[in-house]
């Protein structure tokens, strides 16, 4: 499109024609040389995307992703070389090259160095001697002139001397730990005998020298504490004048609770006192609960899950009764059995482990059985009295058993008859007699 005057525009005398000019408007050529060119676009030139060669899947999953289309609007991160690898022209001596993997030559000092100039002047025959080679550091020889070698193996006779006693863990009496964990556990239970006090007393003693020898102020202070608390001299004239019950039990079980952060030798069992407490507490209240006859299991589970042992110990024949929802003499057999079982907690020896307790509930056991085995059939009588004196003596040994935690071998005997869980038991004692304690499969 362009301008042109057209001849009315020019000369003003013709008719129409004025001064403003006037804008003609014609096709313009169609010669593509006439067009101007084209200016560039602003836009990238969009990439082809390339096709993968026809193969196998793999070949197709393994294409470089570098390959494929960049979106639009996307920048791709800038490759940096990578830095080139500097060696060190230093070389590593015989006696470096002689250390084991992760051992650092030692350093010169004056002492190596004046060993070396002793080695000289022993060389050109003066008086001066070489020092001896340093001690051991790291199972390694340290010698004079800095030089590591590895140290030899102690023979047979060494280990032997080096290795500490048996009935000692480290230093500790390993006898006075497992009576004070033991304490621990049965006191957080309940109340216990106060023939414990005497003996919880000698293994605080037994430990203060530990203490002090590792430095500890803190195991110090408890053990001393503990020695405070209990009554050593009143329980040795008068058992049965001091009883670890009330105010006293619960100071006793806070400061014995505190020996398991100081004490690295403390067992395992006794770590978590009240977890460890809440957990054997919880299966002794099952075995009473399941020691008596004629009672719902449903009933059973809902008052060991609500009931603690110190409540199941208050509560009368006639409320047990109607907890399970049984007759009142089903009551009155429980009340009886707990009575039992509290009479004989508060009236035991120490016994780490129920150890012995354990030996003398499995005779009784036995014996039990014997008895039921060899009765008239037809005095029926004699044969339900000796049937309950049986289910009694079971419910000690399993109490003994859930004492001690000892929860995968009450599983383990459950569905067992009477004289199995016998033979189970003989064989379990009889091991454990050849071995140090008694060690059920709760304990590993």
């Amino acid at each position: 499109m362009y301008l042109r005057a057209t001849p009315a525009s020019i000369d003003p005398t013709l008719p129409g024609s004025t001064r403003r000019q006037q804008i003609s408007v014609r096709p313009a050529s169609k010669d593509p040389a006439s067009r101007p060119p084209t200016p560039p676009s602003k836009r990238a030139p969009e990439r082809i995307p390339t096709r993968p060669m026809l193969g196998s899947r793999e070949e197709a999953g393994r294409r470089d992703p570098r390959l494929e289309p960049t979106p639009p609007g996307m920048r791709l991160p800038r490759v940096r070389p990578r830095p080139a690898m500097v060696v060190s022209p230093v070389s590593l001596t015989p006696e470096q090259l002689a250390l084991p993997p992760g051992a650092r030559p030692k350093m010169q000092t004056l002492l190596g160095l004046g060993a070396a100039v002793g080695e000289v002047l022993a060389a050109d025959g003066s008086d001066a001697a070489p020092l001896a080679p340093r001690e051991e550091e790291h199972g390694l020889i340290v010698t004079a002139t800095g030089a590591a070698t590895p140290a030899p193996a102690p023979d047979a006779a060494e280990a032997e001397e080096l290795a500490p006693a048996g009935d000692e863990v480290s230093g500790v009496p390993r006898h006075s730990v497992e009576l004070l964990a033991d304490f621990a556990l049965k006191l957080a239970l309940g109340p216990i005998s106060s023939s414990w006090a005497a003996e919880a007393g000698h293994a605080a003693a037994a430990l203060l020298p530990a203490a002090e020898r590792r430095q500890q102020a803190a195991l110090g202070a408890v053990l001393a504490r503990l020695l405070e608390l209990l009554p050593v001299s009143a329980a040795a004239h008068s058992p049965a004048a001091v009883a670890l019950d009330g105010a006293l039990r619960e100071q006793l079980v806070h400061e014995v609770s505190r020996l398991a952060g100081l004490l690295p030798e403390w067992p395992a069992p006794a770590q978590d006192l009240a977890e460890e407490a809440r957990r054997r507490e919880g299966r002794i209240v099952r075995e009473l609960l399941s020691s008596v006859d004629g009672t719902r299991s449903d009933q059973r589970a809902r008052l060991e899950r609500q009931a603690r042992l110190d409540v199941l110990g208050n509560m009368s024949a006639e409320a047990l009764a109607q907890e399970l929802g049984a007759p009142v003499e089903r009551g009155r057999e429980l009340r009886r059995v707990v009575d039992v079982y509290l009479a004989e907690r508060q009236a035991s020896t120490p016994d780490i482990g129920n150890q012995r307790g354990l030996g003398r509930a499995l005779e009784v056991l036995d014996l039990a059985a014997r008895a039921f085995e060899e009765a008239d059939p037809e005095l029926k009588d004699e044969q339900r009295a000796l049937r309950a004196s049986r289910r009694d003596a079971m419910t000690v040994v399993n109490l003994l058993l859930a004492e001690r935690g000892e929860h995968e071998w009450l599983d383990l005997l459950e569905p067992l008859s009477i004289g199995e869980r016998i033979e189970r038991l003989k064989q379990w004692l009889s091991a454990a007699a050849a071995s140090d304690g008694v060690e059920g499969p709760s304990r590993g």
